[in-house]
């Protein structure tokens, strides 16, 4: 991969780093390329998020400063013009679909990377799908799990096309050295169950309250606490209060740090109706959390799987009716299995390998760290 006079070595697309697994791997891929000595341009339609405290000084940013996607259209064309043989990764449904264009057009010189977040046969609706034709024009189309790659398949992207990847999640020795939570007291003690996410529908945080409350009928001292921010807090306080949870549920905003309550919580739930591949899920594992999670579609039935999690799994069309039952039993597992998840977590999700699979797919060459 050889870069222009002057230029960066790889560019980088997302709409924002706001608050979010895409953009913490974003942030992730940025960093670490820049700490081995590449050149790297991240471009923002929107300048705004916490993520961006995240970002390193040694990253070039550059912010199209507009409002909304179609107002960014003809400022990235230009951009792209000026510099049509960087090799750029894209994050986002509708960047990918506009890097293929440029691709196509033979606007964009050099190779393209879309990286899909999530599972779009549930979250594009069915009018725009035929888009993936214009996302099948990049050169590498990188899925976070088996069961995306088979609907980005089914969408029309080639399969030689479709790379599966997981995504980077850094972790520090010392995390890997405190225990797995240990199984749960006695019903009559207290007990602290975690959910964080974006406040919107996809995530269930509906359906997590009603089978809290089945759950809390039977430990009468149990919490739960659900970390983030969106447009549904208003109605989830209002169901909490509905079913007379407001006592027993807490909703305290974003948390940028959620290392302390990891560690605190004796379940960490994941309730999203479907996740590409969830990275609240890979940290809480890795902090020693014990984890239950939603089997919907997308990667995270899979990832419970591969780390012989498979009983931490609530059958999506019965979840609020299961959900305390199979709380409990995640709650009183061996540690051990938790263990063995973890160590296999490390392994899949290693920074370095994440990286080097990204610049083989720019056909970067990457740099040693320095």
């Amino acid at each position: 991969m050889c870069a222009e006079s002057r230029g960066p070595d790889v560019r980088v697309l997302i709409d924002s780093l706001e608050a979010g697994g895409s953009e913490r791997v974003c942030v992730e891929l940025c960093n670490g390329w820049a700490k081995q000595g590449t050149k790297v341009e991240l471009v923002l339609f929107t300048p705004e998020g916490p993520s961006l405290k995240l970002l390193s000084e040694r990253v070039s940013l550059t912010s199209l400063r507009v409002s909304r996607f179609r107002y960014g259209v003809v400022p990235l064309a230009r951009l792209v013009r000026a510099r049509p043989r960087v090799p750029t990764l894209t994050f986002g449904y509708e960047m990918g679909t506009l890097m293929g264009l440029f691709r196509f057009l033979g606007l964009q010189k050099a190779r393209t990377v879309y990286r899909e977040g999530n599972t779009p046969l549930r979250y594009v609706p069915s009018t725009m799908r035929w888009l993936y034709r214009l996302i099948a024009q990049n050169d590498v189309v990188f899925a976070q799990a088996k069961s995306i790659a088979q609907e980005l398949s089914h969408l029309g992207v080639p399969t030689r096309k479709i790379q599966v990847i997981a995504n980077p999640c850094p972790v520090a020795d010392s995390l890997l050295r405190q225990a797995v939570r240990p199984p749960a007291a006695s019903p009559d003690a207290e007990c602290f169950l975690l959910a964080a996410g974006r406040l919107e529908p996809q995530k269930g945080f509906d359906r997590l309250l009603r089978g809290f409350q089945r759950f809390a009928m039977q430990r009468t001292k149990a919490r739960l606490v659900i970390l983030g921010e969106g447009s549904q807090r208003r109605a989830l306080l209002d169901l909490a209060a509905s079913l007379g949870l407001e006592r027993q549920v807490e909703l305290p905003g974003y948390v940028e740090d959620m290392s302390v309550w990891y560690r605190r919580a004796d379940l960490f739930v994941l309730s999203s109706r479907y996740e590409g591949q969830p990275n609240v899920v890979i940290e809480a594992i890795l902090h020693g959390c014990r984890v239950l999670c939603a089997n919907g579609g997308g990667g995270t039935g899979e990832l419970l799987a591969d780390c012989g999690l498979s009983d931490c799994l609530v059958p999506d069309d019965s979840f609020e009716a299961t959900f305390s039952d199979r709380a409990s039993l995640a709650m009183n597992m061996n540690a051990a299995g938790f263990e063995s998840a973890r160590e296999k977590l490390v392994a899949m999700t290693d920074v370095g390998r994440v990286l080097s699979a990204y610049g083989e797919a720019l056909k970067r060459r990457m740099k040693p760290e320095s």
